[in-house]
């Protein structure tokens, strides 16, 4: 099946390329997060090892976050639809991988740069415990 090989290289991706990620959509819909749930929920399955897995692991519970936070509304359904549709259609794969790797790759880079700008020469000034 086509879907491993596609994870696997999703999962390369992130690894080999942190500052390729492109802009992520300025908003978007509850929807787009609970298919990048899905996303990451099919890549992690395929990671081969535990860093990997737990990236995207979190990416999971980032993206099902947000959709529950925007949607308001149990979940399950949706993602079940989302899943459903990778396992119907392995394009699908390639299309939610294609929309939520730029996401989650910006999402990192904006979480690497604050973690960045608060362990600066400030942090080296705090005394240690």
């Amino acid at each position: 099946m086509k879907l491993p090989i596609l994870a696997a290289a999703a999962v390369l991706a992130v690894l080999t390329a942190p500052g390729a990620a492109a802009d992520a959509p300025a908003k978007p819909k509850p929807q787009d997060d609970i298919e990048c749930a899905a996303w990451a929920s099919v890549t992690g399955s395929y990671a081969e090892d535990d860093t990997q897995g737990d990236s995207f692991a979190m990416a999971f519970n980032y993206f099902l976050g947000r959709y529950q936070a925007v949607a308001g509304e149990n979940f399950g359904d949706a993602l079940t639809a989302a899943l459903n549709a990778i396992d119907t259609d392995p394009a699908t794969y390639e299309r939610y991988n294609q929309a939520c790797m730029p996401r989650w790759q910006a999402h990192g880079q904006a979480l690497q740069a604050w973690a960045d700008s608060v362990s600066g020469p400030a942090a080296e000034d705090t005394p240690e415990s």
